[in-house]
């Protein structure tokens, strides 16, 4: 099966299943995704419905769940940009920044091979959050390609975390990290604000302050299934941090915003997207004449309920028990 129907097999079970549920209620994940999807789109009048966006990012969910069980189903990247900065990153040193975005876990199929060709080279590492520490050692197709390269895995909510990455880039080594996750040790007492697509959000400033300290550079990685329905990875040129860290956040940033314009659905975080907001954009402060809900969570006793109208971007607070069966 190839990876577009693969989408298109998803898509269609997503949309048979998800659209009665509309009555009853929805998984509160779920609907943290509708939410952020519908706050972020919206003020920039994307070209779908707000709700066929996030019926596709439900339905992308699933792809990348079938490929993480049924590692079969992948079967390589159709197009591969920008192969000379993989060599650029892995000869001088350097982090390859990237998102949970598209086919995320395959980035390490390009890596890998790339790591082959390299004679006395330094150990590479990939830096994950403590959950997905755990459980990648469990997914034992995905261990062995990395025991195989003699890629090693870094715990990033581990004690002086920060130092020990500081000393592989000093030492011209090289890792992968996702920009995206919200894992570190301790707050990030120093988060850096840019703008997103029409809000404005923080990220964490450590891997950028390591970054400027070193001297190394960034290399953005996106993936994703085209509008073709190829498997497409592009490594971005590789970024220098200058004195100005905002700045040269946003120049890394830029790549991912871009990509989640064209393709908002392949975002894997959506339903963790609230979070990191700093502030929504300020049409989404006006208040509706008028209460309408089109979805709302399910009822769980002791959660939260809320409703969301999708035209106006407006929340709402539910009596619990809305949609109890």
């Amino acid at each position: 099966m190839g990876y577009q129907a693969l989408y298109e097999a998803c898509r269609a079970e997503v949309y048979e299943t998800i659209p009665p549920q509309k009555e009853s209620g929805i998984y509160l994940g779920y609907f943290y995704a509708l939410m952020n999807i519908t706050q972020e789109l919206l003020p920039i009048n994307p070209d779908k419905s707000i709700e066929d966006i996030w019926l596709d990012h439900l339905a992308f969910l699933k792809v990348v769940d079938r490929l993480r069980e049924q590692p079969e189903l992948y079967t390589g990247w159709d197009e591969i940009e920008g192969h000379e900065y993989v060599d650029e990153i892995l000869t001088d040193g350097g982090v390859f920044l990237t998102w949970h975005y598209g086919f995320v876990r395959h980035i390490m199929e390009v890596i890998v091979e790339a790591l082959h060709t390299k004679k006395n080279r330094s150990p590479f590492y990939q830096v994950v959050d403590g959950t997905a520490f755990k459980q990648e050692k469990s997914f034992s197709y995905w261990d062995q390609i990395r025991q195989r390269a003699g890629v090693q895995l870094i715990n990033s909510e581990q004690q002086m975390i920060g130092l020990q990455l500081y000393k592989i880039l000093k030492n011209k080594g090289a890792f992968s990290l996702y920009l995206d996750g919200f894992s570190g040790y301790n707050t990030d007492n120093n988060p850096i604000s840019l703008p997103f697509l029409s809000s404005e959000m923080q990220t964490r400033s450590g891997i950028f302050r390591i970054l400027q300290q070193t001297g190394a550079k960034a290399c953005p990685v996106v993936m994703s299934l085209t509008p073709e329905g190829n498997a497409r990875i592009k490594f971005h040129k590789p970024i220098q941090m200058t004195d100005n860290l905002s700045s040269s956040c946003e120049r890394v940033y830029a790549v991912f915003r871009e990509a989640v314009r064209k393709q908002p659905e392949q975002w894997r975080l959506w339903d963790r997207h609230h979070m990191r907001i700093v502030k929504w954009h300020a049409s989404l402060s006006e208040t509706p004449s008028q209460t309408h809900i089109d979805w709302f969570s399910k009822y769980v006793p002791g959660e939260m309920q809320l409703g969301i109208n999708l035209k106006t971007g407006t929340l709402y607070e539910l009596e619990a028990g809305v949609g109890q069966i």
